[in-house]
């Protein structure tokens, strides 16, 4: 099984979504860098996959975009102390350029050592074990030397437990050692070969990891029936010609290689900024249809005759809904149409005309009149007593109130609001309003609570109505100006606060 995280896959410069190429394949205790873009610790980082046994680096080719990032990397484990060896591999040209950046990052006569090692590779196994192979092939871009990386796990034959005990082979290191492909001498002298135990082989996930190439011709032989491809896609179709002169793929043609190539999977990365992903996706899906366009921090599971796993970091799951709890001897609460969703208050009481000049809006009008009903609804009986209220409020209720500045009107402002208001029409709406939350505004006397108190001072158009928001609202006792309680029956009113 193969694990590969992306850590960059912008292709040239980085954008605000994507990184610098580069990439981590993992198989069991192995890890293998693809390329070193800029920032990519960082992103190892954001990852969580941290840098122990981070040992071995694999770059496709010598470009800026492709390598920039090792000399931060070394700079790191060389404070660190957490890597005891870094083996960066590339063609010789490349690790020419490797080698310049770390004398820039370290000093001018730095040269490989038994810390930082560079090992030049050609097309040809770079890396194996008995139960892995990675390979590296030559592929073609604008002159330089370029590679792509193979990594296939190596096949296994299942031990076939029943034609081994009929041969009598006891459990322990006879069956180790046949495994392993070894012949063993049992004690009764039989000799027992591998082939008499072990069934057919059964072939390993195959990973194909190519970065920029202009043509793919060549790669047929390479990645037939690969379990996974990854692939650029700098260019869509309609830039061939672009993509041409810079000695790049378009998607398309990285599509039709997959579906040529028999892979189960592809992976599109190294996308251009130019394009949307819906552009990229429509373009390769219209060729090959089980295509993924990878994003920074996605992490893809490959494993033999198995679905590809896939996981995007950023994703959240959808949260798994609460079960309402239990609240015994509660009388039942008066039910709310849910037919038509109920806009904020502040969003409805922007439909009352506004009779301000251009000039005087400071504030918007639904703010002013949304205080105005939860200063009445905490006790506030003037207009004084409205603007004192809010001026006692923080940034937080301010905002939610729907006011776009930390401050909010002064009694005189409030006067001369609702002086020229147009009040049946205030009334109106905040009617329209409490009925859409399915209160009753025809009984507004139907409790065993006190009476609203009178007014003192200027008037304030549609209290009746505010004292049936207060009922109904369970907030009728709330006569305190105190901002935790404010805030707290203003979540009450309304569940859907405006947005700033």
């Amino acid at each position: 099984m193969f694990e590969i995280r992306f850590l960059g896959t912008s292709a040239s410069a980085p954008s605000a979504q994507r990184g610098l190429c580069s990439a981590l394949v993992m198989f069991e205790s192995e890890r293998f860098l693809i390329d070193c873009g800029e920032g990519t610790q960082r992103q190892i980082l954001r990852s969580g996959l941290g840098f122990r046994r981070l040992n071995k680096v694999l770059l496709t080719h010598r470009h800026l975009d492709h390598i920039l990032g090792l000399g931060g990397l070394a700079s790191t484990f060389g404070r660190w102390g957490s890597m005891e060896s870094m083996q960066i591999m590339g063609s010789p040209d490349t690790l020419l350029r490797v080698r310049d950046l770390m004398r820039v990052v370290f000093h001018r006569r730095w040269e490989p050592n038994d810390k930082i090692d560079l090992i030049p590779i050609q097309a040809g196994p770079v890396f194996e074990t008995s139960k892995v192979l990675v390979e590296a092939f030559e592929v073609q871009h604008r002159g330089t030397p370029c590679f792509g990386f193979l990594f296939q796990e190596k096949a296994r034959r299942r031990f076939l437990v029943e034609k081994a005990e009929a041969l009598g082979v006891p459990f322990g290191a006879e069956r180790k050692q046949l495994v392993a492909g070894h012949s063993v001498t049992l004690a009764s002298n039989r000799t027992i070969h591998p082939d008499d135990v072990l069934g057919e082989p059964i072939a390993g996930a195959k990973l194909c990891f190519v970065s920029d190439v202009a043509r793919t011709d060549n790669l047929l032989p390479v990645v037939a029936d690969a379990d996974l491809l990854v692939i650029e896609g700098t260019y869509l179709h309609r830039d061939r010609d672009m993509a041409a002169d810079f000695g790049h793929l378009t998607v398309e043609a990285a599509a039709r290689l997959a579906q040529e190539a028999r892979v189960r999977h592809l992976v599109i990365h190294h996308v251009g900024r130019r394009y949307t992903l819906r552009e990229v996706l429509q373009e390769s899906r219209a060729v090959f249809p089980d295509t993924i366009v990878a994003a920074d921090l996605d992490h893809f599971t490959i494993k033999k005759g198995q679905p590809l796993g896939w996981e995007r970091q950023n994703r959240r799951p959808a949260p798994v809904p609460k079960p309402p709890r239990a609240r015994p001897n509660r009388p039942p609460q008066r039910p709310t149409p849910s037919t038509i969703p109920v806009p904020p208050l502040f969003a409805a009481l922007q439909h009352v005309p506004d009779p301000r000049s251009i000039k005087g809006r400071r504030h918007p009008l639904g703010a002013i009149l949304s205080l105005a009903v939860m200063a009445m609804l905490c006790g506030a009986r003037s207009m004084s007593a409205i603007s004192q209220w809010g001026r006692n409020q923080e940034q937080d209720m301010v905002r939610a109130l729907g006011f776009t500045q930390d401050k909010t009107p002064s009694a005189g402002t409030l006067h001369k609001v609702f002086r020229d208001l147009e009040h049946a029409a205030f009334e109106q709406v905040l009617a329209q309003w409490i009925q859409a939350h399915g209160w009753d505004t025809a009984q507004p006397e139907a409790t065993d609570d006190p009476p609203w108190p009178d007014w003192q001072g200027e008037k304030v158009p549609g209290r009746h109505l505010v004292a049936i928001l207060g009922h109904a609202s369970g907030v009728w006792k709330a006569q305190t100006a105190d901002t935790g309680n404010a805030l707290a029956t203003w979540h009450r009113i309304h569940q859907s606060l405006p947005k700033p």
